[in-house]
């Protein structure tokens, strides 16, 4: 009788945090506000990255005749924007710290190019390639965490609590 009255007061506890956590006037950081910021920051980040991206491909295309697929890389990168303008809000809550913003920044660009790196390991390609598409990574998301400051500075994202 004691176990049980334990398991259904466990539930109605976890039950009361969840509520808590999807009320906009709890007292969880993780609000419905937050969570709508987050998700106009990754919009803006994730739309950013995405455009940044097709401009930058479109340059590569005309300058070097290096084939993109489009219609695959395009979201993709948009879709890591997101992901990143998400995060990034998280990173910065309201510091004016540039090395957490640059931090970030290169964490997200690293790891996209870093990815990038290991699959070109595999075919014949020129340090070249692999410093461009490097350096374009690092583009994309300096643009997009450039812009979502600028969102900040305007208050159009609040920053994270």
């Amino acid at each position: 009788m004691y176990k049980k009255t334990l398991q259904n007061n466990s539930t109605l506890d976890h039950n009361l945090k969840w509520r808590d956590r999807m009320n906009p006037n709890s007292s969880s950081n993780f609000t419905a506000t937050e969570r709508l910021e987050s998700l106009k920051g990754g919009l803006l980040a994730g739309f950013s990255v995405g455009l940044s991206h097709l401009v930058l491909s479109g340059v590569n295309l005309w300058l070097w005749d290096a084939p993109v697929n489009f219609l695959f890389s395009t979201p993709l990168a948009g879709f890591s924007g997101f992901l990143f303008g998400v995060t990034y809000r998280y990173i910065i809550r309201g510091d004016n710290n540039p090395q957490l913003k640059l931090g970030g920044i290169f964490a997200f660009g690293l790891v996209r190019a870093l990815v990038g790196l290991e699959i070109q390991l595999n075919n014949p390609t020129s340090l070249e390639q692999i410093a461009r598409f490097g350096g374009e990574s690092l583009l994309l998301f300096a643009i997009a965490g450039l812009i979502l400051d600028i969102a900040l500075q305007k208050a159009w994202v609040k920053p994270f609590n």
